[in-house]
């Protein structure tokens, strides 16, 4: 009988972990947070911007990317640090599935206490 009750215990533990756990982006986070980036490589003429618009989309932050002049991918994204910090390890490692990403340039992120855009848009 002794053993039923070390069971449930477990199980009452690893349910409150999970909440906490559950808790911790949130409350680590520290609030929104604004970024530029610039994706070096063969990053246009392969639907990457495409591709970045429905990660960010798919992580909730809000921006917008551009192709530049000199071959890159520019852009700017919103969102808890958590998201950003999803989307920065996709723009430098994922991309596109025709893309080559050879470098990726953040700025340091700044605080900010709102949302500058909408959604995540494409500029042409």
């Amino acid at each position: 009988m002794n053993s039923n009750p070390s069971k449930s215990k477990p199980s009452v533990t690893r349910t409150s972990l999970t909440s906490q756990r559950g808790s911790l982006p949130s409350t680590t986070t520290g609030g929104l947070v604004s970024i530029d980036f610039e994706i070096r490589g063969k990053v246009q003429g392969v639907h990457f911007r495409k591709y970045t618009q429905r990660k960010a989309t798919e992580l909730r932050l809000r921006g917008w990317c551009k192709n530049t002049e000199h071959g890159t991918v520019a852009g700017r994204m919103e969102g808890e640090r958590l998201q950003i910090d999803m989307m920065k390890d996709w723009l430098k490692r994922v991309g596109s599935p025709k893309s080559r990403i050879d470098g990726a340039d953040f700025k340091t992120a700044k605080a900010i206490s709102s949302f500058s855009y909408g959604d995540f848009q494409i500029i042409k």
